[in-house]
């Protein structure tokens, strides 16, 4: 037969696929997923997979497959779009793509596997743990990364020599609650492409996937379906400010670096953190801006003091100078290489009113230029914001997420009591 006929046959199957999930009562809830975008079969694709928009079917591997398992294989691209993998992953992509592919693949696994209606299956080896039972992408990928084999000792006399590897991670063996992996033997994602796009480019597509999915809630109401409460988070428009925050320093403050998996860093080895080791010296200074007019609790403030420890661990930044502001900046900490520190030498200063505008202000007067800036504060500041620097911005609110922040920045609601 030939490979056009082939083709063919796999389209109409695939055609099939879309429409028994948008029939089907449990899974019609990504009905607007599901037609969002291009789908195609490619004879040089080995399984199957999907750029944030479009998703490609290898033809021998469609060919081995039941009409329920092209279904769940239908679904399983689609859901990594729901859950804007290749969009918020490129960061964690970048450190190593194997991994993040199967931390992704395991999450989105997770929600096909809670189905009942049974046209719609798992393909076989697919990737499943009810270990990482709703947890998150970065959370799972550590998870994974603590699991793998420790590396191999440096050959005699120094070197990286043979048999380190390349340390990609792809095709080594990694043993989870007794059950063992092979690393990158699933779909490959087409993260990396999202890594080249605009800003605007990338809101445009959150914007579609939005739209589509709040669609799709909308027809599976009407059907009395349940919704999973991943989704339901997703269309409350609710973020983890840590998943964010580490997606945020991803993009913006390791995205400038590049890291090589042949050696691991060996300060975070013996902490039981498998980790690369970095190959420039490109991170800047990173600035973190914290609100102390009385509403950020010492909770929260320990909780955001804990994570920003953990992302000075996985890249390196120059320094990290932390201002503290209420109509002025009071003072300012900073940090170099002892990060581990943060968290306990913290010295909050202030507690009037709040005048965010004040850190833009210190930056320009003191000529301040860092890679990123992350502000923490409850969101009752000054309307409208004067803000005069260009840096990249994160804007964590524990409240008044309804605060216009400046253009070009990012904004997430942090819960109170985190």
């Amino acid at each position: 037969m030939s490979n056009d006929i082939r083709i063919e046959k796999a389209t109409k199957r695939l055609k099939k696929a879309h429409v028994t999930l948008i029939r089907n009562p449990e899974t019609c809830l990504y009905a607007g997923i599901v037609m969002m975008g291009d789908s195609y079969i490619d004879e040089t694709v080995p399984t199957a997979y999907t750029d944030g928009r479009d998703c490609v079917y290898g033809l021998d591997f469609v060919e081995t497959l039941s009409d329920p398992e092209l279904a769940g294989l239908v679904l399983h691209e689609k859901l990594h779009i729901v859950l804007r993998h290749p969009i918020r992953l490129f960061g964690l992509f970048k450190q190593n793509g194997a991994v993040c592919n199967m931390a992704a693949d395991f999450a989105a696994n997770l929600l096909i596997d809670e189905l009942k209606d049974k046209r719609v299956k798992l393909p076989p080896g697919a990737l499943l743990n009810q270990r990482y039972r709703g947890w998150s992408v970065p959370k799972i990928y550590d998870d994974i990364m603590k699991h793998m084999p420790p590396p191999p000792p440096p050959p005699p006399g120094g070197g990286e020599g043979e048999g380190q590897g390349s340390g990609s991670g792809k095709g080594e063996k990694v043993t989870i609650d007794g059950k063992e992996y092979e690393v990158g033997s699933q779909d490959e994602h087409d993260f990396e492409d999202m890594g080249g796009m605009s800003p605007e480019e990338v809101a445009g597509i959150e914007r579609d996937i939005n739209d589509a999915l709040h669609q799709g809630g909308i027809l599976a109401g009407r059907m009395g379906a349940k919704v999973p409460r991943t989704i339901k988070d997703l269309l409350a428009t609710k973020v983890d400010w840590r998943d964010a925050l580490r997606d945020f320093w991803s993009n913006t403050v390791s995205g400038k670096d590049e890291f090589s998996w042949k050696n691991y860093d060996m300060r975070r080895y013996g902490m039981g953190m498998l980790l690369p080791t970095s190959i420039s010296e490109t991170i800047g200074e990173v600035v973190v801006a914290i609100d102390t007019s009385g509403s950020i609790g010492s909770k929260e403030l320990s909780a955001f003091a804990s994570e920003l420890v953990s992302l000075c661990a996985v890249a390196t930044p120059s320094s990290v100078r932390v201002l503290w502001w209420d109509t002025i900046v009071h003072g300012e900490q900073v940090f170099i290489e002892n990060y581990d520190a943060i968290a306990s030498m913290l010295k909050p200063l202030g507690g009037g009113g709040t005048h965010v505008g004040s850190v833009s202000d210190y930056l320009v007067k003191n000529d301040v230029r860092p890679e990123a800036v992350v502000i923490f504060t409850d969101g009752y500041v000054e309307d409208p914001i004067k803000w005069n620097h260009d840096a990249p911005t994160l804007w964590l609110l524990t409240e008044n997420d309804r605060l216009k922040i400046p253009s070009g920045h990012t904004k997430v609601k942090c819960e109170k009591g985190d």
